[in-house]
Formats: C-alpha cells, sequence, structure tokens
C-alpha cells in the first residue's frame, strides 16, 4: 500500500518538494509496484522527481524502468517471500516547470525551482564499466556527478544529500572512503560541511559496484539555505574516515526539511555498541535519532519518509514491535534486507522529516 503523509499541512506551508513512500506487499509484482506508483503521481496530480527502488535482482532485470524520472534501483531485498520490498519518490505539484537531463535513453538529473532556492535531484549514476576496479568506479561515479550538476548550472559543493549502495561494502568500505573523501576535500561545500548521506550495501544487476542518487541545492534568496545538523548523541562521521553530516536540513520559504543520514547503533566516540543485540540496537538508533529531531524542533509526526535496513530480514519483528510499543506504527518506512556498512551493526534507519519554518 501508499503510506499516507503522516499528517496534513496548510497549503501555503507546503514545500515545493516532498516524497511518497510505497511498501510492496509479498503479492505485488514489479509491474504492479511501478503501475500503482505511475497512478498514485497522476492521481495527486504529480511529478516525479528521483525513485529509489528496492527489490531482488531477478525481479529487477526485467523490470522496464519508468525514463523520466532518475531511478536508482538496486537490490534491496524485501523482508517478505516477494520479489520487491518497496519504493520511495520525491515529487512536486505538476504546476511546476521541472528540466530533465537525460543521457542513454534514461533521465539522470532533473532541475526545479520555487522562490527561494533552485534544486538538483539526481539518480541511477554508476560506472560504464563493471570490470574496472571499485575505487576506479567510485571516482568515476563522482566525476559523472560533477558533469550532471555542471549541466543543470550547479556545482559539486551544491550537494546536500547522497544515498551510495555499495556492491559488497563489507570488503571495500574502507577503499570508498578513502576515494570519496579525497574527491570532497578538493571542494569546499558551501554549506561548510559534507552532505548527508547513506552508504549501505546493495547489488545490481548490471554488476556494477556502486549506485549514487541525491539532493544538490542552491538558494535563490537569503530565505533559502542549507546548514548541518550535528547529532547530541554522536560524534562527527568524519573523526572515523566516514566523510558526511549526521543530518542536513533545508530551509526552503514557510517549510524546512530535514535529511538525516543512515543511523546506527554508535556510541558518542564512534564504536559499535550492543553487537549481536537487534533490540538493543534499535533502541540505541532511535535515541540518536530523536534527539537529533528534538534539537532542530522536530518530532516523529514530522517525519514523512524512512527505509529501515536490516542485516538479516528475520529481525524485522524487532522493529515492528518497537514501532507498536511506541505508537508509532504510522511511520511511513520501506524495509529492507541489505548489508549495513560495519559487520557488527544489524540495523540502520534514515529518514526526513517536514515542518513549517520555526525561528530556532
Amino acid at each position: 500500500m501508499h503510506a499516507p503523509r503522516p499528517r496534513a499541512v496548510d497549503a501555503e506551508l507546503q514545500p515545493t518538494i516532498a516524497p511518497r513512500v510505497f511498501v510492496s506487499q509479498a503479492t505485488e509484482t514489479p509491474d504492479e509496484l511501478i503501475g500503482r506508483i505511475r497512478q498514485d503521481l497522476r492521481d495527486a496530480d504529480e511529478t516525479g522527481l528521483l525513485m529509489i527502488l528496492y527489490g531482488r535482482c531477478g525481479a529487477l532485470r526485467s523490470l522496464v524502468l519508468p525514463g523520466d524520472v532518475p531511478v536508482l534501483a538496486l537490490e534491496g531485498r524485501p523482508c517478505h517471500s516477494g520479489p520487491m520490498a518497496g519504493a520511495f519518490v520525491y515529487t512536486c505539484p505538476s504546476s511546476v516547470e521541472v528540466r530533465r537531463f537525460r543521457s542513454d535513453g534514461r533521465t539522470h538529473a532533473v532541475v526545479l525551482e520555487d522562490a527561494d532556492a533552485r534544486y538538483c535531484l539526481f539518480g541511477g549514476l554508476g560506472n560504464l564499466n563493471p570490470k574496472s576496479s571499485r575505487s576506479t568506479q567510485t571516482a568515476h561515479v563522482l566525476g559523472q556527478l560533477d558533469q550532471i550538476l555542471e549541466r543543470g548550472g550547479f556545482v559539486f559543493a551544491d550537494l546536500v544529500r547522497t544515498w551510495f549502495y555499495n556492491e559488497d561494502i563489507l570488503d571495500w568500505y574502507g577503499d570508498f572512503n578513502r576515494v570519496r573523501t579525497g574527491y570532497y576535500q578538493r571542494r569546499a561545500f558551501h554549506m561548510g560541511a559534507p552532505p548527508a548521506s547513506t552508504g549501505v550495501g546493495g547489488r545490481y544487476p548490471d554488476g556494477a559496484a556502486l549506485g549514487l542518487a541525491g539532493w544538490a541545492m542552491r538558494p535563490i534568496d537569503e530565505r533559502g539555505k542549507a546548514l548541518e545538523v550535528s547529532s547530541p548523541l554522536q560524534c562527527p562521521a568524519p573523526r572515523y574516515g566516514s566523510t558526511f553530516s549526521r543530518a542536513v536540513e533545508i530551509q526552503a520559504g514557510a517549510s524546512r526539511r530535514l535529511f538525516v543520514s543512515g543511523t546506527a547503533s554508535i556510541a558518542l566516540t564512534g564504536e559499535s555498541i550492543h553487537a549481536g543485540d537487534m533490540e538493543k540496537q534499535i533502541t540505541r538508533t532511535m535515541e540518536v535519532i530523536g534527539a537529533m529531531l528534538a534539537a532542530r524542533d522536530f518530532g516523529w509526526r514530522d517525519v514523512d519518509r524512512a527505509t529501515a535496513y536490516f542485516k538479516r530480514a528475520a529481525d524485522l519483528p524487532y522493529w515492528t514491535d518497537w514501532l507498536e510499543r511506541h505508537g508509532m506504527e504510522y511511520l511511513p518506512c520501506v524495509a529492507v534486507e541489505g548489508t549495513v556498512c560495519r559487520d557488527d551493526l544489524l540495523f540502520e534507519l534514515e529518514l526526513d522529516t517536514c515542518a513549517p519554518t520555526v525561528a530556532l
């Protein structure tokens, strides 16, 4: 089913871009999921801007993906026996003008603007030669992104949110971080910090080592801004060699959105905690995210998109039980089986929140 947006917002406070979350049941085919997404957007009179699609590789190989929206389709296995886990799609009202940037018959980026900022959403970036080394593929993907941003009138320093999905991530996460960090260090991000990010395991039908999606934002006036948000309960990720911000807030006009990076059971000093204990890892993760939300005057009811990653699909009941015990069954969340970036981590959660702008 389509997960409803958790609360109503006055029309004048609605952001230009908002997500829709689609949770796939075991009986739904890949084509049915894509058809449902298309119909939902038509019914809402909205335009798709970026889709991240999770399913089994066998199901993705035969799937005809939409050509008018950037799509990152990867093996994020469902926590049930069906072919697809689901998707999330960023959308805007159909009345908003959207420029599309295409190559190889596919849309890889879109550009749009509102009164306060210009945005570039991109996805489906990957290496054209999956046989090259993983480090080479990483550099190639980042170079692709540089070129796409330039075509849209942006620069790398405008990045505010990224998703990296790495094949066999535990085998080469250190190499990936070295390439990413080196690439980032040659650029000064406009908000003074690297983008929020998720980095988890994901496979691709074409054998690529890496896929990338994300957002860039360039303010038009002083009301549009992006800023790093630190975590009260965790140290900055660059301290242990992973170059991303714990969260990034973007403000535009009357609304503001918080991108919370992939977050797991990590202590203030940077080490993993509660090894082997799924229940405690979930509790710690939610405490960490809850503290970030509260620090920026957001609450759990402001969450309008989330993805939960499980090392083992069989652990899903721990998550659903936690949500039920805390009265949060409403959370619009896709559950995916995928490898978290540390071998001792069993669970990771990423999410977005949206709320009216307030003075903080």
